[in-house]
């Protein structure tokens, strides 16, 4: 079983730790930490202002963590991952394509390590069972449904969580409804697997 998401949990991943709302243009630093552009960008000036030169690395402003730097001619966005590299795996659950870095990221970060990841390779020979994971998309703007509010008996996005059913008792990950699900169908297949042992029988 995967690893369990809280709504709070959820809440928080989607929250901007610097301005303290949902995340507009979220950028994600090397600790995997993630904040608005807007916010990050202003945060990074505002050292900027405080050394009086330009910087080599700047501290993650949840962990303080450095984030180094490599070029510091380019423009603040190029500091935080926004750079072009070659993808080497596919994440099924993320519906992304990761470059190695990121890839070991995830088997890392408390969040991620129940996510299944296969080489690029490995996508280009099973294309329909990677495309069978996207099929489901909330009402906002093409996100993907990822929980289920049992109270409103409904499948939910990030953004229908933290707008719709804050007040729900149970919203689960769809593994962890699906899990629900089976245990109570087993009983049913194992009645009927009885069933037909019991009617082939007669048949006989």
């Amino acid at each position: 079983m995967g690893v369990k998401l809280k709504r709070r949990d959820i809440v928080k991943l989607v929250t901007c730790k610097i301005c303290e709302r949902s995340m507009t243009k979220p950028k994600c630093l090397n600790c995997m930490h993630s904040f608005c552009e807007p916010c990050l960008s202003a945060y990074i000036i505002k050292l900027v202002e405080s050394e009086g030169k330009s910087i080599q690395c700047f501290k993650c402003p949840s962990c303080q963590a450095d984030n180094k730097i490599s070029d510091t001619s380019l423009p603040i966005e190029s500091w935080r991952g926004d750079d072009t590299v070659d993808a080497s795996s596919w994440c099924k659950d993320c519906r992304e394509a990761l470059c190695d870095n990121c890839a070991s990221y995830h088997t890392k970060v408390k969040m991620l390590m129940d996510h299944t990841i296969v080489t690029l390779d490995e996508m280009r020979k099973q294309p329909k069972q990677i495309s069978d994971t996207a099929e489901l998309y909330s009402q906002h703007g093409g996100k993907y449904v990822e929980a289920f509010c049992d109270d409103h008996d409904a499948i939910c996005c990030v953004e229908c969580i933290t707008e719709k059913h804050r007040q729900c008792k149970t919203v689960r990950t769809l593994e962890q409804a699906s899990l629900g699900i089976k245990t109570k169908l087993d009983p049913l297949v194992y009645r009927m697997n009885e069933l037909e042992k019991t009617t082939s029988c007669f048949r006989c």
